[in-house]
């Protein structure tokens, strides 16, 4: 995949997620577009509805909790509740780094 390809992608996908979050509205593809300062055309070429988006956003967010788990060192219960504390951390509360 092309780089801006990918990038787009990214834009929409994080667009989306803030969307989801604070909006008390169903949102529109053409809203999400908006936020990722992408034309609507470039959005339905990566993306063919909200739902897609949606779907989109959960497997980024299942694969980087797979990823960081399988970096962890620890097991059982430690590495459960370092997953748990990534997760709560960074895609509940929104913080990263």
């Amino acid at each position: 995949m092309r780089g801006d390809t990918q990038r787009n992608r990214r834009q929409l996908i994080k667009a989306a997620a803030k969307l989801f979050k604070n909006s008390p509205t169903p949102v529109s593809l053409a809203e999400i577009a908006r936020r990722a300062e992408v034309s609507t055309a470039t959005a339905y070429r990566h993306i063919s509805s909200v739902e897609d988006v949606l779907h989109a956003f959960r497997a980024q967010v299942g694969s980087e909790l797979r990823d960081f788990s399988a970096a962890q060192t620890t097991r059982g219960m430690q590495r459960l509740e370092a997953v748990s504390r990534y997760c709560w951390v960074s895609h509940v509360l929104g913080i990263t780094g």
